[in-house]
């Protein structure tokens, strides 16, 4: 069964040391982001497999992107792109 076409992997690793340093820089970038819109994903995901259809799968998405329009972290986002810097995100909602 080869996996790849569906997806499922995305890289291979020749050893492990490089698997562990993979795993690390994949942890250090989902931290450079908003831990809301994290959370969101992955109750969002979760979700998904349970929902029972397409459309109840949309509505917790919806759900979950019109919190996130009310987050500190929101504004953040909107504020880095203008200022050109970094972004401090607090995972807040207002």
């Amino acid at each position: 069964m080869r996996l790849t076409g569906l997806g499922l992997v995305s890289k291979v690793f020749e050893t492990v040391p490089d698997l562990y340093q993979g795993v690390e820089e994949c942890v250090n970038k989902m931290m450079s982001k908003p831990p809301l819109a994290l959370r969101m994903v992955k109750n969002i995901i979760n979700n998904s497999m349970t929902c029972g259809s397409m459309e109840a799968a949309l509505t917790v998405e919806r759900e979950a992107v019109t919190s996130l329009f009310s987050s500190e972290d929101m504004k953040e986002g909107v504020n880095v792109f203008f200022e050109k810097r970094k972004p401090i995100f607090k995972g807040k909602s207002i």
